[in-house]
């Protein structure tokens, strides 16, 4: 018998004989004392508030006396008296190793799925998600019920109703990959750890596949069964990082998916499920906008600081649906998470090179600049058909990119950039000083331009520190042979304080918005 604060209170003589202890050694003891180290997550268990109304069943390493350890089972039940105990029953199950692997099986398995009960869902799960916050790895519990079952079972009877819940089980295993866990929690819910997930929405797009498939008719003795079910969600590590309290946390969005109806999804956080239903709708209706052309071009002009004359324009993009501009913030980290990112940009570029065919000979053109994403620049594949698209066009177009790109493949990223430069692009680095900014790459790679970042552009004139990172950037650009373009100016103060600086070209709504082809056009054309 163990009190609230885990100390033995009594013991039998079978507890002494097979520990090896004494009634005076062992009265008072800490349990912490004679628990192996691999079974101590057993104590949080111990000091949880209630157990099963039966009492629950444990299997666990003692350590004897003699510093030996045996293997028990324990019956363990609490009883308040008005202090609260607990009272552990068991047997020694040490010499009988089939015996051991039996009942093990039996404290982790449902009998009647042979999935994981929930105590075994939760440990597994906890030790594949400690593994996963050292990875960077997104994952999610969802818990699956069957609408109104207590209803089949009255009618068909508990035995038919196994039938089905065996059946359930089946098609949840089968339609998972053969890693995520399965799990049969009391009544008729179940659970599922889905591991190693890409992105948010695809949880999203799994279960609703899943509900499809469970929502499939049943036939149990020549009859035929329609049912519906709920399913919640928790995502890890948005939701928790903890196992139990990601499954409790699934568990309370089902009680949203019930609200909602049959065959309803429910996430924890109900701005998640919009966030990820926006991503999911974005990645879907993508193929068909690039195919009606609905982005659009837009160009923001470059100025010099010291004439105001336009000697460049960056190239951006707008989706324009049904009348409605869907601005980039929106969708461009959506499809960067995609390959669509890179179908974009290959589109960005088709028609950026088109436009500087149509206008080459008709006006005094100026350098274009593309932003292209770390997947595109990587991508050997696409970089040859962008030089190949390109030609000799390659003069009039400068690459942006950012500093995410150095991150992990610096090696690469110099020699693609170098092919790219040799073949006449220009290379910029875009939001300088908002990401990896190591000064070491700024003398290795070919670059040609730094782009100061707007958020350092807009503190310059009340910040003395930010002030003093701007002039060392440019004068660092100045030895190195680089020329700085300064984003986002949008007053004559903060123009005035950059070209003090040395800067020598300005890109901002002070100067020009970003402007749709027609009105760049006639920009050009009266500058």
């Amino acid at each position: 018998m163990i009190d609230d604060r885990l100390n033995i209170t009594h013991a039998n003589a079978n507890a002494f004989q097979m520990l090896g202890y004494s009634k005076k050694d062992i009265i008072g003891m800490s349990i912490k004392e004679i628990i192996h180290q691999d079974d101590k997550k057993i104590l949080n268990y111990l000091t949880k508030q209630t157990f099963a109304s039966s009492g629950d069943y444990i299997v666990v390493k003692l350590k004897t006396k003699r510093g030996e350890f045996k293997k028990a089972i324990l019956h363990i039940s609490k009883i308040a008296t008005p202090q609260t105990y607990i009272i552990a029953t068991g047997k020694d199950i040490t010499q009988n190793t089939e015996l051991q692997r039996i009942i093990e099986n039996t404290l982790k398995r449902d009998p009647l799925t042979n999935l994981l009960n929930r105590y075994a869902f939760i440990d597994a799960s906890e030790e594949y998600l400690e593994r996963a916050k050292y990875q960077d790895k997104l994952s999610s519990i969802i818990v699956i019920k069957p609408i109104k079952f207590s209803q089949i079972n009255e009618v068909m009877g508990f035995e038919n109703g196994n039938k089905i819940l065996i059946e359930i089980s089946n098609r949840i295993k089968n339609f998972l990959r053969k890693y995520d866990l399965v799990a049969k929690l009391e009544s008729s819910k179940f659970a599922v750890l889905l591991k190693d997930i890409a992105r948010e929405e695809d949880i999203f797009v799994i279960s609703i596949d899943l509900i499809k498939e469970l929502a499939r008719p049943y036939y149990v003795n020549n009859r035929k069964l329609n049912i519906s079910f709920n399913i919640g969600i928790s995502m890890f590590p948005i939701d928790s990082n903890d196992a139990k309290d990601l499954l409790e946390k699934a568990e309370i969005a089902l009680i949203d998916a019930r609200l909602k109806g049959e065959n309803a999804i429910g996430f924890y956080k109900e701005n998640l499920k919009s966030e990820t239903e926006r991503k999911l709708q974005i990645n879907q209706d993508f193929p068909e906008a690039l195919s009606n052309k609905e982005f659009k071009l837009y160009f923001q002009p470059y100025f010099d600081i010291e004439s105001k004359r336009i000697v460049g324009a960056e190239v951006l993009v707008r989706w324009i649906k049904n009348g409605v501009t869907i601005p980039p913030s929106e969708f461009i980290p959506v499809l960067e998470q995609t390959r669509n990112i890179v179908k974009l940009e290959d589109y960005v570029i088709k028609e950026t090179i088109a436009f500087i065919e149509e206008f080459k000979n008709k006006l005094n053109l100026i350098p274009l600049s593309v932003n292209l994403s770390p997947t595109s620049l990587m991508d050997d594949d696409f970089i040859d058909k962008l030089i190949s698209m390109a030609g000799k066009l390659s003069q009039f177009i400068n690459i942006e990119i950012t500093e995410r790109l150095f991150l992990d493949k610096l090696n690469k990223a110099k020699s693609l950039l170098k092919k790219l430069r040799a073949k006449g692009f220009r290379i910029y680095i875009d939001d300088f000083g908002t990401g990896y900014s190591s000064l070491s790459y700024l003398s290795s790679l070919p670059i040609d331009c730094i782009k100061i970042d707007i958020s350092f552009v807009k503190k310059i004139l009340e910040d003395e520190k930010t002030k003093a990172i701007v002039k060392t950037i440019i004068y660092l650009a100045k030895q190195l042979n680089l020329f700085t373009i300064a984003e986002g100016i949008e007053t004559e103060k903060h123009l005035t304080a950059l070209k003090e600086m040395g800067c020598q070209i300005a890109q901002g709504f002070l100067l020009s918005k970003p402007l749709p082809k027609e009105d760049f056009l006639n920009l050009l054309k009266n500058h």
